[in-house]
């Protein structure tokens, strides 16, 4: 066996060990698939001479985001008092506009009036009309529970998720009595 390893080593060009006894043929054997290892190792590890630069990935999470959603389930219904000097949802005959607030953080929530009818009865110029609201609150999950607030007084929600349904009421005076016909006006629920 001896002698056959001491000719492949001939026949692959490399240096035989000369007085070769097995100890000597080991030794230089192990060296060798030392350094054919180590050669190797190096030649898998990319290199590239100078500076040098590698990737570095991120990634984030954006939790629910800030926002509040207003869903208006129905709109509201004006009538007249026994006057005829206002116009109100809160009037016998009057329904309230109901809204649903979904709110992630603790907004606030009011509810602007209007300055003027959309429509109303040809001859009406709509002078000596006052406009003024009221909203209420009833908690669906989390929310707030709380009864006819002026609109220009703001009511905060509840810090994280809430869903709160509002009842939105619109009042408005006039200096004189109303002319018979419909009328059409608007109010604004703000979150903000």
């Amino acid at each position: 066996m001896w002698a056959i390893m001491k000719n492949s080593y001939k026949s692959s060009g490399l240096k035989t060990v000369q007085g070769g006894s097995p100890d000597k043929i080991r030794k230089s054997i192990t060296g060798l698939l030392a350094r054919i290892t180590a050669a190797c190792v190096f030649a898998a590890i990319p290199f590239s001479p100078g500076a040098s630069a590698q990737t570095v990935n991120f990634n984030g999470n954006i939790p629910a985001p800030n926002a509040c959603i207003i869903i208006v389930l129905s709109d509201g219904t004006l009538a007249p008092n026994p006057t005829g000097t206002q116009l109100s949802s809160k009037n016998p005959g009057g329904v309230g506009g109901i809204a649903r607030v979904i709110s992630f953080t603790n907004y606030r929530i009011w509810l602007d009036a209007p300055a003027f009818f959309l429509s109303s009865p040809p001859g009406f110029d709509g002078s000596g009309v006052a406009f003024s609201t009221l909203f209420s609150g009833t908690s669906i999950f989390r929310g707030r529970n709380f009864t006819d607030r002026p609109g220009t007084n703001p009511r905060r929600l509840r810090r994280g998720f809430s869903i709160t349904e509002i009842t939105a009421d619109l009042i408005a005076d006039n200096t004189g009595p109303y002319s018979t016909g419909n009328y059409t006006s608007y109010a604004t629920l703000r979150c903000e």
